[in-house]
């Protein structure tokens, strides 16, 4: 390509193009791929740790209480006996469900699967 430098002003300058060697660019043709099974591609992801938490409750207490609060202490939560605990997945709730015992381990009976709100799609 024959490329001039027009004006001698340091930092900038002006270029000039012979325009005879311009052409437009080619570009391969795009094929349009099949959304079939939108899931497929989740498998790559399936190896990934995610933090997940089951919450009995929450409450809300002043400092002074917190530096107060001793072995034996007992903190009161928001929820009821009976009432479904909230299952969080890196910071998001995704599911509720019912406290059980496995052998000597707790667990949680999922009865409530929430569905995602999409922001993008609002």
């Amino acid at each position: 390509m024959d490329v001039q430098k027009l004006g001698n002003s340091g930092l900038g300058g002006v270029l000039k193009e012979d325009a005879s060697n311009i052409h437009p660019v080619q570009f391969a043709t795009l094929k349009k791929e099949s959304f079939e099974n939108p899931l497929k591609d989740l498998k790559l992801l399936g190896d990934i740790m995610i933090d997940v938490r089951a919450e009995l409750g929450r409450s809300k207490k002043k400092v002074k209480d917190i530096l107060d609060i001793k072995k034996g202490s007992i903190i009161k939560l928001d929820k009821l006996v009976g009432e479904p605990v909230n299952i969080v997945a890196n910071g998001r709730l995704i599911a509720k469900g019912g406290v059980v015992i496995i052998n000597e381990s707790l667990g949680i009976r999922i009865t409530e699967i929430i569905e995602p709100v999409y922001e993008s799609l609002r």
